[in-house]
């Protein structure tokens, strides 16, 4: 099973402006071909614009090449500068989005050891965005749920590890 079909169409159906979602799936489960696939073509029907956060430049680099024009995509560190820049520069790059992806999001705590600057970008998409959807993606997302607890996310979905996979 890939994370597509747990998901099946509840993008469409259930999900609503102002939620955050969590996929927690092991590795190639699919979450980024969700995104890239699913949720692209989702925004280019609708009219809508996503944004994707990941944790490293080449993955950064390898989902432009499949995305979509209406997706922009950004490592943590590009967004960490911006976010340093101001508020009035960040939140003018944010309010072009609807829908925020933030993949491989154990990077807010794993990363930290040697990155002082992680928790800027987890401060900032914390904070109340009613107008977007927020998609919180990791194979890996334990040390973040001791900062979100399951319950403060609208939608979780989660992927047991099957064996033989």
């Amino acid at each position: 099973m890939y994370i597509t079909e747990l998901i099946g169409e509840d993008y469409k159906t259930k999900w609503k402006v102002g939620n955050k979602i969590l996929i927690k799936a092991q590795t190639g489960s699919g979450k980024s071909t969700f995104f890239g696939n699913v949720i692209a073509q989702f925004c280019e029907e609708q009219n809508l614009h996503a944004l994707m956060l990941s944790n490293r430049r080449l993955l950064r680099l390898q989902n432009q090449l499949l995305f979509k024009t209406n997706v922009d995509c950004f490592n943590y560190q590009t967004f960490e500068s911006i976010v340093r820049k101001g508020k009035k520069q960040i939140d003018a790059l944010f309010d072009k989005y609807d829908i925020i992806f933030i993949d491989e999001c154990h990077y807010f705590f794993i990363d930290s050891a040697f990155n002082n600057n992680t928790d800027i970008v987890l401060e900032y998409v914390l904070r109340e965005h009613k107008d977007k959807i927020l998609i919180f993606a990791s194979a890996t997302p334990e040390l973040m749920l001791q900062c979100i607890k399951k319950d403060n996310f609208d939608y979780v979905y989660e992927m047991k590890n099957e064996i033989g996979r």
